[in-house]
């Protein structure tokens, strides 16, 4: 809530009146982030970090009707260095970015290091918000996540906290403490939860979570349909053979070896296919560009059947990467069915800069024109089709 005061209120009125209203509710610090978690680590507490958003509702309700209660206040003061940052504004945006936070109202407890020990989410009443705090502060007082686990720490709904709170800021750490969870969990019905926690890190069947996969089955397709499940382990297997043909030092592919044991798994035609799809991501990942060039004019052809965001992706590669004249026309051709099927600015940018090294200026302009009126339109940033249309004029 924000009053509006008129200018004749004296200097001392205002400062009492944002004394006031800071008495009212949780005590929220004033200062940068970084100040924030120095203070937290000096007088050895956790922040509490309400992630919000201007526009949403439920955060609106949880500082009008929730921040104020007495006992909240009273608790998170007592307990936490409390902060608020809007996450769409200022240095919220890298708070937001930093801990992947996308959903609001998001409520973080974290260490001194800036390490999310605890988390919540949406509106809470009274009673859930301040459970949550005393939550929080359990798990805070045994030490960093990170500490804990080092010192061997099995505890289940610890580790399976750990793994929440960290999937999306560390997903390494948050691995190794799904490995140790699976590795020790007691045989019985998984949840729902286990269930996504499992199939979102275990990535191949070379993932020592894949015996966990194959050995609880009977138990994982109770959730799971069995023809998905089949899929999942195909998947994986696939990646194991991608793992072993595909050398990122040497930007190479044994392509030999990847259809002998993908056929297996696969059968020959779709294995064939699948390669040559994993051919046109590869290469560019690793910068062999040449090699690139020869699987994507062999996979995309004339560029039917493909959804535009994919002929977008391999026409800008080309615009920035490729120099063959022949191959840019191709690249052409998957840029103008993108740009068919839905002008934007950014396929409309791509277009331009592959009319441009084709030599073909008046169409480079017009959808260079097209491109920076679409980026003004959205309220972004012009400078890159302002770059090209400077350059198309020279």
């Amino acid at each position: 809530m924000v009053f509006k005061m008129k200018k004749i209120f004296s200097l001392p009125l205002l400062m009492a009146g944002a004394l006031f209203y800071a008495q009212q509710s949780i005590n929220f610090e004033n200062a940068p982030f970084k100040d924030i978690l120095a203070k937290a680590k000096k007088e050895k507490k956790l922040v509490f970090l309400d992630a919000y958003a201007s526009w949403c509702g439920p955060c609106k309700m949880m500082e009008k009707n929730i921040f104020p209660k007495d006992e909240v206040k009273d608790f998170y003061n007592a307990h936490f260095i409390n902060a608020h940052f809007d996450m769409e504004k200022g240095e919220g945006r890298d708070i937001a970015m930093k801990y992947g936070i996308r959903s609001y109202p998001t409520f973080l407890f974290l260490n001194g290091d800036g390490e999310v020990v605890f988390k919540g989410m949406g509106a809470l009443d009274e009673k859930n918000f301040i459970a949550l705090g005393k939550e929080a502060d359990a798990v805070g007082k045994g030490g960093s996540a990170k500490e804990r686990f080092e010192k061997g720490e099995k505890d289940p709904a610890f580790l399976l906290n750990t793994i929440k709170m960290n999937a999306g800021t560390d997903p390494v750490f948050a691995h190794k403490v799904a490995d140790r969870y699976f590795s020790q969990r007691a045989k019985g019905a998984y949840t729902q939860e286990e269930v996504s926690i499992l199939l979102h890190f275990l990535k191949s069947q070379s993932d020592a979570l894949y015996t966990t996969f194959v050995q609880d089955k009977t138990e994982i397709v109770k959730h799971l349909p069995e023809a998905s499940y089949q899929q999942f382990d195909n998947q994986f297997k696939l990646n194991a053979v991608v793992e072993k043909t595909f050398n990122h030092q040497t930007g190479t592919i044994d392509e030999e070896q990847f259809l002998a044991e993908a056929e297996a798994i696969l059968g020959k035609a779709e294995a064939k296919t699948t390669l040559d799809k994993l051919k046109v991501y590869f290469y560019p990942s690793v910068g062999n560009f040449n090699a690139f060039e020869k699987a994507a004019l062999a996979y995309y052809g004339d560029g039917d059947g493909f959804e535009d965001k994919e002929l977008n992706r391999v026409a800008y590669t080309f615009a920035e990467k490729i120099s063959n004249p022949e191959s840019l026309k191709k690249a052409v051709v998957w840029a103008e069915k993108a740009v068919m099927k839905a002008e934007t600015a950014e396929n409309t940018y791509i277009l331009a800069k592959l009319y441009l090294k084709t030599g073909n200026k008046d169409a480079a302009k017009m959808y260079a024109e097209q491109s920076l009126k679409l980026t003004k339109q959205r309220g972004m940033d012009a400078s890159i089709p302002e770059q090209l249309l400077s350059e198309i004029k020279k």
